[in-house]
């Protein structure tokens, strides 16, 4: 059997090495292992090696964690605790929460102040356990 010489194929029957992109099947692929990987919230570690600027998966070599979760371009770790509880839950989403403070007549803790102001709510403890509403007329 004859078999063909690895380095007489051409380049160009390759799409992602002659640069015209990917394929069909290989943007299909693509989208469904991203999908799999965002849906199982699994972050593999991705680093740069500072001697050579290279990637590597070995924590061990790699200066930082590209794959950190980022917003706006700054690290989830180093956000102040305000913007931590706004990326954990907007406070637009937080009606089930009133709802439950309202229904089981507790006051909320820190985090669920802060949440509850998206809707105008103001918890005025500890000079008083009550809310302020603000509205626009």
């Amino acid at each position: 059997m004859n078999t063909p010489d690895p380095m007489a194929i051409e380049q160009t029957s390759n799409p992602s090495i002659d640069g015209s992109g990917f394929t069909t099947e290989q943007k299909e692929y693509l989208e469904g292992l991203m999908a799999g990987i965002a849906q199982r919230n699994l972050y593999p570690y991705v680093g740069v090696v500072p001697e050579t600027g290279a990637f590597t998966n070995d924590p061990a070599l790699g200066d930082e964690n590209l794959a950190e979760e980022k917003v706006y371009g700054i690290p989830i770790s180093e956000l102040c605790k305000q913007e931590v509880w706004k990326h954990e839950l907007n406070g637009i989403d937080a009606w089930d929460t009133i709802l439950k403070y309202s229904r089981d007549g507790d006051l909320p803790n820190d985090v669920d102040t802060f949440r509850l102001r998206a809707h105008g709510l103001f918890y005025v403890g500890p000079a008083q356990e009550s809310f302020m509403l603000r509205c626009r007329i």
